[in-house]
């Protein structure tokens, strides 16, 4: 068959960067990566290069309960679409679309367009976009890849460290970003306070931020290990098999660690680790 559909989609981690992929719109094509790890699916007519017409498939509801799947055959392909195959249940009641989208437009402007879409049906607007400095300015990471990754300068510790990057790298960044070095860890790797170790912050992160002449700073995070100080206070479930926990029940928990954080000047909260 002469098929002059192409694809190309997103999947898997890092918000589908992982595993995008593109090729050919047929049988034979494995396409779609379902449940939790499968993104949109765009279709495009391969004769007119990408600058015409245009479909997207995607999830319209329940985004975190979706599943796309494709069901090859010999000679043909379905597409499958439903909830997630793990959910154990279905509430009285419970709706679920999808959203086929078609522009004339091309690729670029054509997924604009769709994203336009997605915002006006869930009453979303650009306003917290456009305001937030941490999209619209540049800010020092120190995560995996740059030097200061589980590294410091030389005789120095972290908060030294820190305090020479704002005062002597002549970049003009508006935030700092403290990656996984700074908290503590227990079981599993996991989280068990996320304030930060005297070894690393001899002073601590208000005193830190001060010496930043109060940069902002957008702080790391990963899962919460089955050892969390916090399980004393708050209700997390707990999995032991598996050394982890996760907060649950109300918003007080989530309230308090940031309004803690909002002290030492917390512009972005970074959570990390959202696979395991």
């Amino acid at each position: 068959m002469d098929d002059q559909r192409g694809y190309f989609t997103f999947a898997g981690a890092m918000t589908g960067e992982g595993d995008k992929h593109a090729g050919l719109w047929n049988a034979s094509s494995k396409v779609i990566t379902s449940g939790m790890q499968g993104g949109p699916v765009v279709l495009f007519n391969l004769t007119q290069q990408g600058e015409e017409d245009l479909l997207v498939l995607s999830p319209f509801s329940h985004f975190m309960a979706t599943s796309l799947n494709q069901r090859n055959k010999m000679f043909t392909s379905a597409l499958e679409y439903g909830v997630l195959g793990s959910m154990s249940s279905v509430p009285a009641n419970y709706t679920h679309t999808m959203i086929v989208f078609y522009s004339q437009s091309g690729i670029n402007e054509g997924i604009h367009e769709w994203g336009q879409t997605m915002q006006q049906a869930f009453n979303r607007t650009d306003i917290n976009r456009v305001n937030d400095i941490t999209i619209n300015y540049l800010g020092y990471y120190t995560d995996n890849g740059g030097y200061y990754y589980y590294n410091t300068e030389p005789d120095m510790n972290y908060e030294e460290t820190m305090v020479d990057v704002a005062h002597k790298i002549k970049l003009p960044f508006h935030y700092i970003q403290l990656d996984s070095w700074w908290y503590f860890k227990g079981i599993g790797n996991g989280v068990t306070e996320w304030t930060s170790r005297s070894d690393i912050f001899p002073d601590g992160l208000i005193a830190l931020h001060r010496r930043l002449e109060n940069i902002p700073l957008a702080a790391h995070n990963r899962f919460w290990a089955y050892d969390t100080v916090y399980k004393q206070k708050y209700a997390f479930v707990l999995d032991a098999a598996n050394g982890k926990a996760l907060p649950f029940g109300n918003d007080s928990f989530w309230i308090d660690l940031f309004t803690d954080a909002s002290n030492w000047g917390l512009v972005l909260y970074e959570q990390d680790w959202l696979n395991v």
